[in-house]
């Protein structure tokens, strides 16, 4: 199913039950899981729930329990690529299942190719039906191919078999291609010196894989006899062979070869310099077949047979089709997908279009290659290109959504890495994807904040200030902001500096100086912060909000609230003048009793809680007033949940007791009679409108 496509009701189901596993399940004694209660799942669907798990990365050695039985779940192909199992949990959940394919590639904790052949052993339905392998990147274990029961030959039905990265050397080799039904056959990466042991295979083999093969040693003639022997191929991977001193010149004499790979379909020799287009245009115009040529890396794909030829597919760098199929062919292979991302850097500088199929592909890198360097600074540049002005209006929002969380991963696994930070806040520092891509902000933030915290350029500091600011924007939950701004603010070498030249760049923009200012506001309620905000300038400035010409109330109003807050601590916690805070005090009080309330509403709160020091009796009227104030904005744009609020808190006792106190304020006490008048009438509401139905 393609990402944009409605989920099925299936996927929902799987998804739902990968995310409830623990709440559906019993544990056993050793700590792995079972079903309460499971009915008899479809065999295909069992095996996608394997996948689903797999893929969430759920699936490890205290989940896969729920397959130990086969009676409610029945796998037959599996695939638990890239997850975390040791040998005995595989070979528990595996054995009692018929399995005709399994995926096991990648699975890191333990697993190696011998314990996954004497799992297979053990199931003598399995042993002889399984007819699909993949052990890529494992380990290849103690006493494999030593004795017959750990060996490939020992499963007569196989006929596919994939140990790309794997160890395998050339007596494993001669072990597989004794396998009577055997067609397809992976060996890129591997140890493997001589390919002759495939000549006993070649009646069958339709499929050779021998990419990045380090090792090989056979001689050019050696090596061009066994090739010619394979008449059955269809598929041939060469890309990246390395061959020895006397081998150069080895593929041209294969092209050349006349009737040579008579069945070819498609033909990779990426990486291949010696690859000429003269050379391919020739090969491929005797095979009218042939529908795909991998010629990255070679040079060759530039002439207008390869970039007019609708019918042919090409893996290359001539344009952003060949670098696209580049990247969905060689997923799995890092050098492969490093060069042709920074082919696509090139190719995308200046996109007049969105390109949305290629940043799917990008992200998919991305996803594949989370812990290489490279991988992720070249494909975090495309990534900028392809969101970069308008093109990210053309994108799907899953999409944009599935790139942002590639780009915070990528910054969270290299902390240090400049460039690739750099690439990362580039694309981040975009506004419509920021408002309009629904993604975990509180996470981008702290991103952020983390690399302020090592950052020594004043540009990317820039950068990343404004972005933060505007992730603080999108979602101002009190608690976060709150703890986000202690944060910030903590950050050595930067602090009050930050937000202060944020607010002199950015001092026309409403949208910007709110954000600024009520986060600053919500840092003023950490105590243990207020002295670090005791800087005259900025006391200056936000004295010149209060009451400025054409400022938005909203800036008056958090500029106000910084003040209360840090005027609240008292004379004996204040550390700038003490004749400059009773000035303070004096326009903060006469420039509160200009404000207007707002049509719209302008602030929400999850809790009274940080109002409720200022407004106890023994705070300055300014204080008192501004949290009045406050309270009563809220209260009377949102009776129904702010009244609520304040009396389920105990804060309605509180605004009574400042009516009641003798030394309140007529201008304090005129708003907390507001306050409680409105919570009052909202408490009678229901009464009425129930007695208005009889």
């Amino acid at each position: 199913m393609e990402c944009n496509e409605p989920p099925s009701l299936a996927d929902i189901c799987l998804a739902w039950v990968c995310r409830c596993l623990e709440q559906l399940c019993a544990e056993r004694e050793d700590g792995s899981l079972c079903f309460h209660h499971c009915p008899l799942f479809p065999q295909m669907l069992a095996d996608q729930l394997l996948r689903r798990m797999a893929e969430e990365g759920v699936l490890n050695d205290r989940t896969i329990g729920v397959f130990r039985s086969n009676e409610h779940l029945r796998l037959c192909c599996v695939c638990v690529r890239a997850a975390r199992l040791s040998a005995e949990a595989f070979r528990l959940a595996m054995q009692p299942h018929r399995l005709q394919e399994l995926n096991a590639s990648r699975v890191c904790g333990g697993l190696t190719v011998s314990d996954v052949l004497l799992s297979l052993a053990a199931n003598t339905e399995c042993r002889d039906n399984l007819q699909r392998l993949d052990l890529s990147r494992l380990e290849m274990g103690e006493g494999c191919l030593v004795n017959k029961p750990l060996s490939f030959s020992a499963m007569s039905s196989l006929r596919t078999v994939h140990l790309a990265g794997t160890e395998l050397e050339d007596s494993g080799l001669a072990d597989i291609c004794i396998l009577p039904q055997l067609e397809a056959l992976d060996i890129s990466s591997t140890r493997v010196t001589d390919l002759t042991p495939l000549l006993d295979c070649q009646a069958t083999l339709k499929s050779l894989s021998a990419h990045d093969l380090r090792h090989l040693e056979m001689p050019e003639t050696r090596l061009l006899l066994v090739l010619n022997r394979l008449e059955g191929l269809r598929h041939l991977d060469l890309s990246h062979l390395c061959l020895s001193s006397d081998g150069v010149g080895v593929m041209q004499q294969l092209l050349e070869k006349p009737g040579i790979f008579p069945a070819l379909v498609s033909l990779d020799v990426s990486g291949q310099r010696e690859i000429t287009n003269d050379m391919m245009e020739s090969f491929l115009k005797g095979r009218p077949n042939m529908n795909f040529v991998g010629l990255l890396g070679t040079g060759a794909g530039f002439s207008d047979f390869f970039t007019a030829n609708s019918n042919l597919k090409v893996a290359g760098e001539a344009n952003i089709g060949q670098v696209s199929e580049a990247l969905r062919r060689y997923c799995e292979r890092e050098c492969c997908i490093h060069q042709a991302l920074v082919h696509l850097g090139d190719l995308t500088t200046d996109l007049d279009e969105a390109q949305p199929d290629v940043l799917k592909l990008v992200t998919m890198a991305m996803k594949n290659n989370e812990k290489s360097l490279h991988v992720q600074v070249a494909a975090t540049a495309c990534v900028f290109n392809l969101t970069s002005r308008t093109n990210s209006l053309g994108m799907p929002i899953y999409l944009l959504r599935n790139a942002v969380h590639h780009l915070l991963t990528a910054m969270r696994n290299f902390p240090n890495q400049e460039q690739l930070q750099r690439n990362c806040l580039l694309s981040l520092c975009n506004e419509w994807i920021l408002h309009n891509v629904p993604f975990d902000r509180f996470d981008g933030a702290q991103m952020v904040i983390t690399w302020l915290n090592i950052c020594d350029d004043p540009d990317l500091q820039r950068m990343a200030v404004a972005m933060y600011y505007i992730l603080v924007a999108v979602k101002p939950t009190t608690e976060e902001t709150t703890q986000l701004g202690a944060e910030a603010f903590m950050v050595e070498c930067h602090g009050l500096e930050l937000y202060q030249e944020l607010l002199e760049t950015y001092h026309r923009e409403t949208d910007i100086q709110k954000s600024v200012l009520g986060l600053l506001n919500n840092v003023a309620e950490v105590v243990d912060l207020r002295t670090d905000l005791m800087d005259e300038d900025l006391h200056e400035y936000l004295l010149s909000l209060l009451d400025g010409v054409g400022v938005d109330i909203s800036v008056r109003y958090f500029a106000g609230g910084i003040l209360a807050h840090l005027l609240s601590t008292g004379e004996s916690n204040w550390t700038l003048d003490l004749d400059f805070r009773d000035i303070i005090l004096r326009k903060l009080h006469s420039a509160i009793l200009t404000w207007t309330t707002p049509e719209e509403e302008m602030v929400s709160y999850r809790s009274f809680r940080p109002f409720y020091p200022l407004l106890h009796s023994s705070q300055p009227t300014s204080v008192q007033l501004w949290a009045a104030w406050a309270v009563h904005l809220v209260c009377e744009q949102n009776a129904s949940l702010y009244a609520e609020m304040l009396q389920e808190e105990g804060g309605l006792d509180i605004v009574k007791e400042l009516i009641t106190h003798p030394d309140t304020h007529d201008d304090v006490r005129r708003l907390a009679e507001g306050i409680v008048g409105i919570s009052e009438t909202d408490q009678e509401q229901p009464v009425q409108e129930e007695g208005d139905k009889h």
